[in-house]
């Protein structure tokens, strides 16, 4: 691991003025990166000049211990962290993420790195499996936002990619989870408006891959507008000029009068429903043999937690 960081920043270009290291796993998870790896990583980051330095996990690895290592190792740098948030509420983070950890540990996260001085960074889903357009747009807007009042300092959107191998494509190929539109994205950034534009960051909106055989599906527009509406987008990310926005909002083209009519539709089915009908047709095609769990899960769904926007809002984002 240390190598790999070490070799990536030796043919940097220029550089840079934030320097992100996000190894393959939470890079305060002792599992995915042995302390002995991690401390090799910060040893080759020490040696950036770059004003801002960040690291990616998830909130449940960010210990006391960690932030104490991560603070002293880099005493006198600007440090900052993403925390995978996904989602703000607790039961799509559970059901439709099977994220293993609550949201409130973002928070309690947050705050342990503030006392430290590091900067909260949320990075937040658009296109979680088995929600509408709507209730994705819904979804990543009011987590932003909850983000924001729970110590976030920055959020970074992120439109889910279909790749090889996972089960999104499985979802996809059945006809059980369409591609993520950038207009749900530029949705997403109308919505949070321009008082936040400053603090709202865009990341994998486009695939940066060389190798086109790891990517199934990219979000995307349509052939038409793709190649203009990417370059809006890397306007957007360079800048966080909300005019942007604003023009991308006002764009005239068929896909974006045919996502309109998609987000207002209704979906056929409930949530709970649709995620229900993807276990059990999960548990087909994959030969998991999990029926009988299959049965507790639909008591959860249904019965002990049963899912309302009403609930999503008042509650879990209060």
């Amino acid at each position: 691991m240390q190598q790999a960081v070490e070799q990536a920043l030796a043919v940097l270009p220029v550089a840079p003025a934030e320097l992100m290291v996000s190894p393959s796993g939470g890079m305060l998870d002792d599992r995915e990166v042995p302390p002995k790896a991690r401390q090799g990583i910060y040893a080759a980051m020490a040696k950036s000049t770059a004003d801002l330095l960040l690291i990616e996990t998830r909130s449940e690895t960010a210990t006391e211990r960690h932030l104490d290592e991560y603070r002293a190792t880099f005493p006198h740098r600007s440090l900052a962290i993403e925390f995978g948030l996904e989602s703000a509420s607790s039961w799509i983070s559970t059901f439709c993420v099977n994220k293993g950890a609550e949201p409130d540990r973002f928070a309690a996260a947050a705050a342990a790195a503030h006392r430290r001085e590091i900067g909260v960074y949320a990075n937040v889903c658009i296109g979680t499996a088995f929600l509408s357009a709507r209730e994705s747009v819904e979804d990543a807007v009011q987590t932003a936002r909850w983000a924001f009042a729970h110590g976030g300092e920055r959020v970074v959107l992120f439109p889910l990619h279909i790749k090889r191998f996972t089960l999104l494509e499985v979802l996809h190929h059945a006809g059980l989870y369409p591609r993520v539109s950038l207009w749900s994205l530029v949705e997403c950034l109308r919505r949070l408006g321009s008082e936040n534009s400053h603090r709202v960051e865009i990341a994998w909106y486009k695939s940066y891959y060389t190798q086109k055989s790891k990517m199934t599906f990219s979000p995307t527009t349509c052939d038409i507008c793709l190649p203009t509406v990417l370059t809006l987008m890397d306007t957007y990310r360079q800048t966080q000029d909300f005019a942007v926005i604003e023009k991308l909002a006002a764009f005239s083209c068929a896909c974006h009068e045919e996502w309109r009519a998609a987000i207002e539709a209704e979906p056929s089915s409930s949530l709970p429903e649709r995620v229900l009908r993807s276990y059990e047709f999960l548990d087909d095609h994959l030969g998991v043999g999990a029926r009988d769990e299959l049965a507790s899960v639909s008591r959860r769904l249904f019965v002990e937690e049963p899912f309302t926007y009403a609930t999503w809002k008042a509650h879990d984002l209060a």
